[in-house]
């Protein structure tokens, strides 16, 4: 189709196509593909005035950045596009952006602009009805909530958005909320019912390329495993988790980064250094299959 557009000089529809285009190579991980679709397709909606498809295109470019973590830019594109919606009474599209502004202020550490944002979002998507919408923020509150150890608030609202996730299909929303519900039990000591949801995710996510919603089950597989004394696997997994923030392009938390440093140190500690050794550069070429193989393996629910 975009050959087409070219041979016609239809600018409107080569703009279009170049942002799904993007979008779908966001989907992959694939951002530095991502950004040249995505820059193309927003000059081009910009020559042709198309006031609502430049803020879809700069949306998209704040997503690739936040994944980047270039939380400066990602700022810029969110803040103009939420203008643009502003500017067009676009209720749909000022939800998105004060949702994507919500991640950007909690990675920036701002924890009150943040849920300010978040609440805006869901508040948004309550008006709208969009109950997809409200899957994803009720996620994003909850897990905002087990940050700040509200553990009885963001049960309830990973809840909520598990059983709304479910009732309109939306896998991913749904798989995301089961990791928080996962995180949660970690939290709380209840490792069983932790590695019972995460071994139930990790089944569903077998046929779904979710990168991110993979690596939020590895890292968390790895801290269970190693409270159950399984270090080389921790090791293995978590090494592998880097390995693949890596290789995506995405930003790698420091949160990540403490996890990682501190199962090292443990294992080292543990069981030698040769081995954590060994371990480490297992998870650097260790494949996606084996990955989730390692993760189900001996994940013993009555830990």
């Amino acid at each position: 189709m975009l050959k087409i557009y070219r041979e016609e000089g239809n600018k409107k529809g080569m703009g279009n196509t170049l942002n799904s285009l993007g979008l779908n190579l966001f989907d992959l991980s694939e951002y530095e593909k991502a950004k040249i679709y995505l820059r193309e397709s927003l000059s081009l909606r910009r020559e042709v005035n198309n006031r609502i498809g430049i803020a879809s295109t700069l949306n998209s470019l704040g997503l690739v950045a936040i994944r980047e973590g270039d939380f400066i830019n990602a700022k810029k594109f969110i803040e103009e596009s939420l203008e643009i919606a502003i500017e067009l009474n676009d209720t749909m599209y000022k939800g998105i952006c004060y949702s994507n502004l919500a991640q950007i202020y909690d990675n920036l550490g701002d924890v009150k602009k943040a849920k300010e944002y978040f609440e805006k979002s869901l508040s948004l998507d309550i008006e709208l009805g969009n109950k997809n919408g409200m899957c994803i923020s009720l996620y994003n509150i909850g897990a905002m909530e087990l940050n700040a150890k509200e553990f009885s608030k963001a049960e309830k609202f990973f809840t909520e958005g598990y059983e709304l996730s479910k009732e309109t299909g939306y896998k991913q929303a749904m798989f995301y909320s089961m990791t928080g519900l996962g995180q949660l039990a970690l939290e709380m000591g209840d490792h069983k019912k932790s590695s019972e949801i995460f071994i139930e995710t990790l089944n569903e996510l077998q046929n779904v390329n979710d990168i991110q919603c993979l690596l939020i089950c590895i890292t968390n597989v790895a801290e269970l495993k190693s409270i159950n004394g399984d270090m080389e696997a921790a090791v293995t997994l978590i090494s592998s988790a880097k390995k693949l923030y890596e290789d995506t392009g995405s930003f790698i938390e420091e949160k990540l980064q403490k996890q990682y440093d501190d199962l090292v140190r443990s294992a080292i500690v543990k069981i030698g250094e040769a081995k954590t050794g060994e371990a480490t550069e297992a998870g650097k070429t260790i494949s996606f299959e084996k990955i989730i193989e390692l993760c189900k393996t001996n994940l013993n629910p009555e830990i």
